[in-house]
């Protein structure tokens, strides 16, 4: 044993000790260098030209489609259309009212006229006891909520009287963008609820500044009816255009119900079209860019535009059919896809 541990094992060690030391040695002296600069036939390359888009025909079916809800349709506020003071209800608060209901009624009294006396003194002008009537009526059916009391001092502005209908309608916003997709003014509307009853059309389809559509129609002191009225005010928005129908009397819902409401604003089939990723304008006119097949150069050119459904617009004049144009027009940013990364 002891041959083994003190000179056999020990000479075992040394001898591959040696080996490694060799092995090292050819690695870092003796090896055959790589050459530097091997052609392995790859070039390197890179394209920073614009994407281009061959323009084709297709069908463009323009079907605006916005979030929908089913709301209270707003109460609508009577003015005195006159001076004086309120002199008779005709009808309790909170009663139920139909249109065209006589429902209050303005007084103004009648002052006699300044005169002398026989002594020559100015008597002012006085109350005759008598005055002039004018009848307010509703506006709309619905429940009646009196704002000024009998008796109360009114001027052409003073609301007197506001009636909520009883009815719905059905509601959405619409992005300026979609709002340039309907180049005519739609009037119905086709609309599906969740949970509620079967898709129903909706008609009388009002947009933006239409969606309140009763006005003021003030007249004079003659003594005449007024119907003066308006609808409450609704809030503005700069980012959004509200969008509204009344709901049909014969369709059952409820304030609240959500889901969408659907426009179609036009169809053409078989026309040139181009994305609208490649046009600077949505709305009637734009400009695209041209790439010239001789020379290869961006040549601007002005076009004209039809329907649109989001994606692809019609171009109605000022291109044809095989035309090369820039995909992205400037200002126009192509959306990266995640899984490929950046593009340099």
């Amino acid at each position: 044993m002891t041959v083994w541990t003190k000179i056999v094992f020990p000479a075992i060690r040394i001898v591959i000790w040696a080996i490694i030391a060799g092995a090292l040695v050819k690695i870092a002296f003796l090896s055959a260098p790589q050459a530097q600069n091997a052609d392995d036939g790859l070039i390197p390359t890179s394209d920073f030209s614009a994407p281009t888009y061959t323009v084709e025909t297709a069908d463009i079916v323009n079907n605006v489609e916005v979030t929908a809800t089913v709301v209270t349709d707003p109460s609508v506020e009577v003015k005195a259309g006159s001076e004086g003071y309120l002199g008779y209800w005709a009808v309790p608060n909170g009663a139920d009212v139909i249109e065209g209901q006589p429902i209050a009624e303005i007084r103004k009294p009648i002052m006699s006229q300044a005169r002398e006396d026989e002594d020559g003194n100015v008597i002012e002008p006085a109350d005759t006891g008598r005055f002039t009537r004018q009848t307010l009526h509703a506006p709309l059916a619905g429940k009646l909520k009196y704002v000024v009391e009998l008796d109360d001092e009114v001027t052409k502005t003073t609301v007197v009287f506001s009636v909520a209908p009883e009815t719905l309608s059905v509601e959405g916003d619409l992005s300026p963008q979609d709002r340039y997709r309907l180049l005519d003014d739609p009037k119905k509307a086709e609309v599906k609820l969740d949970g509620g009853p079967a898709p129903f059309t909706c008609k009388k389809l009002a947009i933006g500044n239409d969606v309140i559509a009763v006005e003021p129609n003030p007249e004079d002191d003659s003594g005449e009816d007024f119907y003066g009225y308006e609808g409450q005010a609704q809030n503005d928005s700069t980012t959004a255009v509200k969008m509204r129908c009344p709901a049909p009397k014969k369709v059952r819902l409820f304030a609240g119900l959500t889901g969408t409401m659907t426009v179609l604003a036009g169809e053409a089939k078989g026309v040139v079209a181009v994305p609208i990723t490649a046009v600077q304008g949505v709305l009637e006119t734009g400009r695209v860019w041209v790439i010239d097949p001789a020379t290869g150069e961006e040549v601007e050119r002005d076009i004209k535009l039809g329907l649109s459904d989001g994606e692809m617009i019609e171009v109605v004049e000022g291109l044809e059919q095989g035309d090369s144009i820039r995909q992205f027009a400037p200002g126009n940013m192509e959306e990266l896809n995640p899984e490929e990364g950046m593009i340099w």
